[in-house]
């Protein structure tokens, strides 16, 4: 399963990914959602490397959308943030 340091990672990269794509016309949706994409794969890997069967699978693959949800809503409001600082 992934680590605390798996997770502090991806917010890190979120916050490159967010940083360097930032133009004043970007939709922060799309870029929340291109961040998130981009840098929860590992840990969606390695939360799909547990499941052993069918309904193990489909439990987990509703894990991984809210995980994907709610650090896509995370993303977003970062993605305000900086725009707003900037």
């Amino acid at each position: 399963m992934p680590t605390v340091q798996d997770f502090e990672a991806r917010a890190n990269c979120i916050d490159r990914e967010i940083n360097s794509r930032l133009k004043p016309q970007s939709s922060l949706s799309d870029l929340a959602e291109t961040a998130t994409i981009i840098c929860s794969q590992d840990i969606w890997n390695k939360m799909r490397q547990h499941v052993t069967d069918r309904e193990g699978f489909h439990e987990m693959e509703d894990l991984i959308q809210q995980d994907r949800l709610s650090t896509q809503q995370k993303a977003f409001e970062d993605a305000m943030e900086a725009r707003s600082s900037r």
